[in-house]
């Protein structure tokens, strides 16, 4: 038996000493590959994750819907000019912040199963009755009543000479677009109209001349969607009018949040990116005191002004703020509004990246 053992065991030793010994070999052999021909790690894409949408109403917003616009008898529908300023209103309103817009193409679902019609000035009722059923607040529509170029003729060549006389002259006109909309909002709850805006817009080609052509053509070169048509003489019209009814509209809701929480010396509020706040923003803190009648119905509200705030980080929906000097004690609840010329400054560079 034990000789059977000794033997094992020298066998067990020469097995173990053979595949040290190859192994170095083999290792060696893949060292000595070719790099192509060694597998390499699949590269891994890193993308920074986008920001989540909000699916509904952020805090502070109003829920607005715009109604296409009823287009100007002298042009073409197939050009969609009301509809196309709604949408530019919209995106506007957007841009904004401060409203929840809902898409027109919902609106006119809701507008075509009431039977109320999808373009043109509703009545209150019809607004207020499609209002509550998209539960938003207020519904924006409009009518378009002036759309197209006005100018005067002018000649070159018969008093000059040279190769324009030759050819008998060459006439245009100096054109300005013109463009004019009628706007009401109106409250979903109630039916009443709370805003009435008659806003306009001109665009001139600077004095240079729009040889050749009808204004007709001009217009329908593109739809009003496309960016040529923004970047057009008609466009620029439509852009300033849309501009004067989103300052109306914006002014009548001032934007708004309130304070979350007071912690660790800062304050948090319940609005964040989402609703255009960003770093370095001051911002107003306010106390409400609602004063109530014998039946407890509030009949007025009394307002404290406690100071200001700057912002020094911004999440999706929330922000953080440090209370400059002089600030009162501000606590949970607390009305947040933004400063006259900060909304003044914001809207400038809104209009800037145009």
């Amino acid at each position: 038996m034990k000789t059977r053992s000794a033997t094992g065991i020298r066998v067990a030793a020469a097995v173990a000493a053979v595949t040290l010994a190859i192994l170095p070999a083999q290792v060696l052999m893949a060292q000595d590959q070719p790099i192509e021909q060694q597998p390499l790690p699949e590269p891994v894409e890193t993308v920074a994750p986008e920001a989540e949408k909000p699916t509904g109403p952020l805090p502070g917003q109003t829920r607005i819907a715009v109604v296409a616009f009823e287009s100007p008898p002298q042009v073409d529908t197939e050009y969609q000019v009301g509809p196309g300023l709604a949408d530019m209103l919209i995106t506007a309103l957007v841009n904004q912040h401060r409203f929840w817009v809902i898409e027109r193409t919902r609106l006119e679902d809701v507008l075509i199963e009431q039977d109320l019609g999808l373009e043109g000035i509703l009545d209150a009722a019809g607004a207020a009755k499609a209002g509550q059923v998209l539960g938003v607040q207020y519904l924006i529509m409009g009518k378009v009543t002036n759309f197209g170029f006005r100018g005067r003729e002018a000649a070159v060549g018969a008093a000059v000479g040279g190769i324009l006389s030759k050819l008998g002259g060459l006439s245009g006109r100096k054109r300005k677009a013109q463009v004019a909309i009628d706007v009401r909002m109106v409250a979903a709850e109630g039916g009443r109209i709370v805003l009435s805006k008659k806003a306009s817009g001109e665009s001139s080609e600077g004095g240079g001349f729009a040889l050749g052509g009808d204004p007709s053509e001009l217009i329908g070169l593109a739809h009003v969607q496309s960016e040529e048509f923004e970047n057009s003489m008609i466009g620029r019209a439509c852009r300033k009018a849309i501009d004067e009814v989103v300052k109306v509209v914006v002014d009548y809701f001032p934007f708004a949040c309130r304070v979350a929480t007071v912690a660790n010396g800062n304050v948090y509020l319940d609005a964040g990116k989402f609703q255009g706040l960003t770093p370095g923003m001051t911002l107003r803190v306010l106390r409400e005191k609602p004063v109530t009648d014998s039946k407890g119905t509030v009949v007025f509200v009394e307002t404290t002004e406690l100071g200001t705030i700057t912002i020094v980080a911004v999440t999706n929906d929330r922000a953080k703020a440090k209370a400059d000097l002089g600030a009162g004690s501000i606590q949970e609840g607390d009305k947040v509004m933004m400063l006259k010329k900060a909304a003044a400054k914001q809207e400038g560079k809104k209009k800037g990246r145009r």
